[in-house]
This record gives structure tokens, C-alpha cells and sequence, in this order.
């Protein structure tokens, strides 16, 4: 127990120090967990809760980190090695984080822990991680192990990995598409501070969802494609 406070207390301080406009108020707002909380996890007075960690890890751990922190979850710890040792699968450790959405992973944590359900998702995610939940429940990926918690194994993981891959290389094909008089397609960079960052994104998610559920609820006989990224390609301030 004493080390995993130690972990976590450690990620907060590093996340902390790599950027003067970082301080628990900050990453209180951004985990949504309470200021008092965060300040007795910093002073390594209690070990928090499995979503309270989730919740903060999420903001200041990488996946790697995030995977060590839960050492103790046989199922987890599976996950991740039978991925990141598939050669046909991924290249090196770090493609994993590629392939998988920030949302997908949090899911599949909730889901090899505690549990996956909506409330756990939301709080964690909000509305685009509900939209990524149900779609993981619709492809087969999360199973219901009693009324609307639900789970995952290693080989359902194994398979979602896949289809991320095949997503990956459809995304990269649909960018090479050429433009018709009738589409639409942008190209966007600006260099911003972190707090726009985080707006610009939640926009985009939200956009996304809005979008996933209007081609869902409208089927049809046209084929569109499209895709998008927002992420930190250059920070001289740290991650």
C-alpha cells in the first residue's frame, strides 16, 4: 500500500513541477477530485479509492505508468503483456498507447477492476466516454457480467487492439482521399496554452459523439469518411 501512495504521490509532484501553471486547484478542476484529497494523497497520509486514482492517474500518468501503478491486477498486468508481446500485433511498448484512445483505456481499466458501468464512465470520461462505452458493449468488446456493470478478458482486449489497428490504417487512407466538390477538409495547427488545449479538445469530442450519433440514427446508401486528431505535437514547457 506504502508504495503505491508513493507512485502516485510521486506522478502528482512531477506534474506538478513541469509546469509553474500547475497546482493541486488545477488538477483538482481537470480530475474532478477534491482538493483535500489530493493534498492527503501528496502528504502520503491514505491510499485512494481505485476511481480516485483512476481519476488523477488520468491527468498526470502515461499508460506505461498508469499499467505499473495497478501491478497487483492479474488481469491487467495480462492485458498488457499478451498485447505488448504480439509481434503481429504491435512494434514496441509504445504503439499500444497509439492504438488506444485515452477513453478505450479507461474503460478497459474500469472494466478489469472495479467494473465498467455508465456512472463510472461518465464521471470519469463524461459524455464522449459514454459514446466510446456503449460502442465497446455493441462490438462485442465488454460483456455484462450482472446488471449494467460489465467486464473484459484478455482475448476480447487482443481483438479490440486489432480493429484499433485496422481503424488506424483506415484513418490514414480516408486523409489521402481526394477532396470532391461536395466534401469538406481542414488542416488546422496553433500554438496555445494548456487550458485551450483541453477546451479545443472537449469541443472535439463532443463534436465527434454528436456526429457518431447522427450517422448512427440516419443509415443510409452514401459512404462518408472522416477523421481527426488533436494532440500536443510540440511543448518547450514539458508534458
Amino acid at each position: 500500500m506504502s508504495e503505491k501512495i508513493e507512485l502516485l504521490a510521486g506522478y502528482i509532484e512531477r506534474w506538478i513541477a513541469a509546469n509553474s501553471r500547475r497546482n493541486i486547484a488545477l488538477l483538482s478542476r481537470l480530475s474532478g477530485v477534491p482538493y483535500p484529497t489530493i493534498r492527503r494523497i501528496m502528504q502520503k497520509e491514505s491510499v485512494p479509492n481505485i476511481e480516485t486514482a483512476m481519476s488523477i492517474l488520468n491527468t498526470v500518468a502515461t499508460l506505461q505508468e498508469t499499467i505499473s501503478y495497478f501491478d497487483d491486477n492479474a488481469s491487467i498486468q495480462d492485458f498488457y503483456a499478451r498485447v505488448t508481446t504480439n509481434k503481429e500485433l504491435v512494434t514496441d511498448p509504445d504503439t499500444i498507447g497509439r492504438l488506444l484512445k485515452r477513453e478505450s483505456f479507461w474503460i478497459i481499466v474500469l472494466a478489469l477492476t472495479v467494473g465498467a458501468t455508465a456512472s463510472r464512465v461518465e464521471k470519469l470520461l463524461g459524455t464522449f466516454g459514454l459514446s466510446e462505452f456503449t460502442a465497446m458493449i455493441e462490438e462485442g468488446f465488454l460483456h455484462e457480467e450482472s446488471r449494467d456493470v460489465y467486464r473484459t478478458d484478455s482475448q476480447r482486449l487482443l481483438q479490440y487492439i486489432e480493429s484499433k489497428k485496422v481503424g488506424e490504417e483506415a484513418a490514414k487512407h480516408i486523409a489521402e482521399l481526394p477532396i470532391r466538390h461536395d466534401g469538406l477538409k481542414r488542416f488546422l495547427a496553433f500554438n496555445v496554452n494548456m487550458e485551450t488545449f483541453v477546451q479545443m479538445k472537449k469541443k472535439m469530442q463532443d463534436c465527434f459523439a454528436e456526429l457518431d450519433e447522427m450517422g448512427r440514427k440516419n443509415p443510409g446508401n452514401m459512404l462518408i469518411a472522416g477523421s481527426f486528431v488533436v494532440t500536443r505535437v510540440f511543448d518547450d514547457e514539458g508534458a
